[in-house]
C-alpha cells in the first residue's frame, strides 16, 4: 500500500495474528505481546515524528510480527538532526513507561 508520501508494508503473519485475537482463548495469551507491540509502535512513530519535524522524509513503514520498522531518507547534512531522531525513540519509551507506572 502506498500513501501520499511513503509506502506501508504489512506482513501477512501480523494480519493473521490480529484476526486470531477475535478468539478470547488466544487473546488472553497474546495480551503481553500487544503491550510490547504498543511500546515498539510508540518508539518508531516518535522517530518518525521527530524526523518529520526536522524535515527528513519517511520512505517506508513496515508492520511485521516482530514490530514496526521505518526507513528514513538519508541526507548529506547529517548532524544534530539525526541525533535528535535517534534519541526520540528511547525517550518516548521512558515517557510511556513513566505513564504506565503511574496507572
Amino acid at each position: 500500500m502506498k500513501i501520499k508520501s511513503f509506502e506501508i508494508q504489512i506482513e501477512y503473519l501480523f494480519v493473521i495474528l490480529v484476526f486470531l485475537c477475535a478468539i478470547p482463548f488466544i487473546r488472553n495469551y497474546l495480551a503481553n505481546y500487544f503491550v510490547c507491540f504498543l511500546f515498539i509502535t510508540f518508539h518508531e512513530l516518535s522517530h518518525m515524528l521527530v524526523a518529520s519535524i526536522c524535515g527528513i522524509k519517511t520512505t517506508k513503514l513496515c508492520i511485521k510480527l516482530s514490530g514496526l520498522n521505518i526507513t528514513l531518507k538519508r541526507t548529506k547534512k547529517e548532524g544534530l538532526k539525526w541525533v535528535l531522531i535517534f534519541l526520540a525513540g528511547p525517550l518516548s519509551n521512558l515517557l510511556l513507561a513513566g505513564f504506565f507506572k503511574r496507572i
